[in-house]
């Protein structure tokens, strides 16, 4: 089986990567902000060293950083670890004859039609979508590349879901945006999707996303009622902002991996079962 680099095993994309493929291959990792270990995945900081050395020891190196943040979570446009350590991992699989894999974002889509394809050039100017696209060509232009634009709804602390479960058993009012459209998809289903692409050589570019569109405001309602928690302390916010629409159609998957986008019904119960084991743990503590 190949080996896989994750860079950024302590992004949710990252650490939920390297527990779908530890179950099946060999699997290092290396972090950005803290350290993230896995059960039969060796990890380490990030370093110009480490990053040559794994990099040829590997088959295959997955870049995590932030723009694999979901695009619906607060803190997201913080693209330090792209500006830091992207090039010199460009040279370390360059130099090594390994292939790479830039997990990206549906941010760089602004519509106007909904569920963009796989090749759609419907990108949007602002800033982000700017800056990931810059990172994007980057990661192009090296060959058998795969550059996965996705947005991974996870329960880390500080994410959109995190923020607003929080909120509402705090009894705190929360603003949630009624008009940014996309397709979000639950860690472990994002990882078995890439995993399947993994394992039939995918390049290019490849939507990785859930079946349903929704805006920040409706999954969040949706997910309070699945947690049977009160909805009446989640605010719609719309003003005078347009529609944005980031929204994605998998045909990739579905026509080259036979995989197909899960159900928000799904993904809502991964993290109503994610929530409930961070709550046990946070009591056992």
């Amino acid at each position: 089986m190949a080996r896989t680099l994750i860079v950024g095993i302590d992004t949710v994309a990252g650490s939920s990567l390297a527990q779908q493929l530890a179950k099946r291959s060999e699997v290092s990792g290396l972090w950005f902000s803290g350290p993230k270990s896995h059960q039969g995945c060796q990890t380490g900081r990030v370093d110009s060293e480490s990053l040559r050395k794994e990099a040829a020891a590997a088959d295959v190196v997955v870049f995590c950083g932030g723009a694999a943040q979901s695009s619906w979570d607060p803190g997201f446009g913080d693209f330090t670890s792209e500006r830091q350590w992207l090039s010199e991992c460009i040279d370390a699989v360059h130099s090594a004859g390994r292939r790479l894999v830039l997990i990206s974002s549906d941010a760089v889509f602004c519509g106007p039609w909904v569920f963009h394809d796989d090749d759609s050039s419907a990108f949007a100017s602002d800033r982000f979508a700017k800056t990931i696209l810059k990172y994007e060509s980057l990661v192009a232009g090296v060959a058998d590349s795969l550059i996965v634009r996705t947005n991974i709804t996870g329960t880390t602390a500080g994410s959109f879901v995190a923020e607003t479960v929080d909120a509402i058993r705090d009894v705190r009012l929360v603003k949630v945006d009624a008009v940014t459209f996309a397709t979000p998809i639950g860690p472990e289903n994002f990882a078995a999707a890439l995993a399947g692409c993994l394992d039939g050589g995918t390049t290019g570019y490849v939507n990785i996303a859930g079946a349903e569109r929704s805006t920040p405001f409706h999954f969040a309602m949706a997910l309070a009622n699945h947690l049977n928690l009160p909805s009446e302390q989640i605010q719609s916010v719309a003003g005078n902002k347009k529609t944005v629409e980031r929204s994605m159609r998998c045909n990739r998957l579905r026509d080259e991996r036979d995989l197909h986008a899960p159900l928000m019904r799904s993904m809502l119960e991964c993290l109503a079962e994610a929530l409930d084991d961070q709550r046990q743990l946070s009591v056992a503590a």
